[in-house]
């Protein structure tokens, strides 16, 4: 069967039916169409439509902040070609448990207006910094975007890294404004660093500095720019298979290349005061959203329960032949291994109330076993090497100095982790694995070093896994800091190695499960 595509001229013609045919979707207002563009957003993945942009159309859909978003994406593709045939239109599927009963909403979404290539038209991007209508800027780049390159440059069309872009924008904003205050931007960086708006102010300062752009441009980066601290929360696995793309569209009477699929909880924590939210008009009235002065404790149970636990259990799940988190949460031993991981590994290194850690636990939980979601379980492993030294050292630290031991579902994590990352196949720039005959992409900046360790290896030269962790956490990229009683580490994380190598990643969670006290 034919469906109409979404796009504006679809949603204008619902409006004007009094007796549109039936469907589950709420739409907006065309009369949304045409506010203007005061959001600047780097990043054009599901996370962001499924976060910040929803948010952004809801507050227009209520006449709180009558704006809409101009997205600038890194490289060419299909997201902006869609996002073009769309008008910038797409719907959000957010679908899960409330109080034990199934629950799913249906939301066209408008707060897109367009979307920059930014590769192609860099000087467009920039134009948008001339606006005066701008308020804030958004991105959400992952964590490895977040990067001071010194040999980044500012005549380039773009600059190669985020933060560089940033600067560039800043800069065309503060010669256009010549330095007027007034004209100063809210920043709200969404990839989850420790003190993100920090981090990302000091960059753009250091790349000030090479790039020789003045005194007068760093005070007004400083004094007229509001640089936030922020902490997301939602899983959005983005655009569901084929064939439940197929069902949603057969419901929802119209197809959407752009669908985005989320779980129903949400929550967005921005550092900052009263004279911070009443800028943020989008933040009123909404219980997913919070400004606080400090939100150190949303991000560290966040950071630490919810994407640590991803980060340990989803190689050695994949490992074990499950290809989504609702599979490995189906599964007795990988569904305890998480639960343990949490409760008795990290939920002990929060200094927080226990019953708080406890009750986050539970939900978590219960989100990670959400049935409505297809989580791709090697979505989660892109970029796993940052993901680890952020979100997972700290915690094998913490555990060894409250307990003189290390954490051992942890290690066998990390064991996991490291055969995971065991790439024989390259082609350009692409790594694969393999488990079982089946391959798999290595999407991660360490995975040629990994190339390299494997390699060496399976060739004799590394002698024995003993010798190829101890490489790989002598590597500063790879381990920043020395762990205390390294050796111990080395030793345990050796052992479970060997063991996926010799009987295999479920025969060894069995054996480790079993034994585990």
């Amino acid at each position: 069967m034919s469906y109409p595509q979404l796009n504006q001229q679809f949603v204008v013609d619902r409006f004007n039916q009094k007796n549109a045919s039936n469907t589950s979707a709420s739409f907006p207002d065309p009369a949304t169409f045409h506010l203007p563009e005061k959001i600047l957003q780097f990043g054009s993945g599901a996370f962001l439509r499924g976060f910040f942009d929803y948010f952004i159309h809801t507050a227009n859909q209520q006449n709180r902040f009558n704006g809409r978003i101009v997205v600038a994406q890194s490289t060419g593709g299909k997201r902006s070609e869609i996002l073009e045939n769309q008008d910038g239109l797409y719907t959000l599927c957010a679908m899960g448990l409330a109080n034990g009963e199934p629950v799913e909403s249906f939301t066209v979404c408008s707060s897109i207006s367009r979307a920059i290539v930014a590769n192609e038209d860099w000087q467009s991007v920039l134009s948008v910094a001339e606006s005066p209508e701008l308020e804030i800027i958004v991105s959400n780049t992952t964590e490895a975007g977040i990067v001071f390159d010194e040999t980044d440059r500012i005549d380039r069309e773009p600059p190669t890294t985020f933060p560089g872009k940033l600067t560039a924008v800043l800069y065309r904003r503060f010669l256009t404004f010549r330095g007027d205050e007034s004209r100063g931007l809210i920043i709200l960086p969404c990839e989850l660093l420790e003190n993100i708006g920090t981090v990302l102010r000091g960059i753009v300062l250091q790349l000030a500095d090479i790039w020789q752009l003045g005194g007068g441009f760093k005070d007004w980066v400083i004094g007229a720019n509001r640089f936030c601290n922020t902490l997301v929360d939602r899983i959005v696995p983005g655009k569901p298979d084929t064939a439940r793309m197929e069902q949603l569209t057969a419901h929802l009477g119209f197809r959407d290349e752009m669908l985005t699929c989320s779980e129903l909880y949400s929550l967005f924590a921005i550092e900052g005061g009263s004279d911070l939210q009443e800028k943020l008009a989008f933040c009123d009235d909404n219980p997913s959203i919070i400004v606080r002065e400090n939100i150190d404790d949303f991000r560290e149970r966040k950071l630490r329960l919810l994407n640590a636990s991803h980060t340990i259990s989803v190689p050695l799940a994949y490992l074990c032949g499950f290809e989504y988190v609702i599979e490995m949460m189906n599964d007795p031993k990988i569904s305890g291994f998480v639960e343990s991981v949490m409760r008795r590994e990290i939920g002990p290194c929060l200094e927080m109330d226990s019953q708080i850690v406890n009750r986050y636990i539970d939900d978590v939980l219960q989100r990670f076993r959400n049935p409505y979601l297809k989580h791709a379980l090697l979505d989660i492993t892109v970029q796993s090497t940052m993901k680890m030294r952020n979100r997972v050292l700290q915690l094998i630290t913490r555990y060894h100095q409250k307990s003189g031991d290390f954490p051992k579902l942890i290690c066998l994590g990390y064991a996991a982790y490291l055969r995971f990352m065991k790439a024989p196949t390259q082609d350009g720039n692409h790594f694969f694995g393999e488990i079982n005959g089946v391959r798999y992409p290595v999407n991660d900046a360490a995975a040629s070093y990994f190339m390299e360790q494997w390699q060496a290896f399976d060739a004799g030269e590394i002698v024995n896994t003993e010798a190829l962790v101890s490489e790989i956490c002598s590597n500063r990229f790879i381990w920043p800091d020395n762990i205390e009683n390294g050796k111990t580490f080395i030793h345990q994380v050796s052992q479970y190695l060997d063991a996926i190598l010799r009987d295999g990643p479920e025969a060894t969670l069995t054996t480790v499960l079993e034994n585990y006290k």
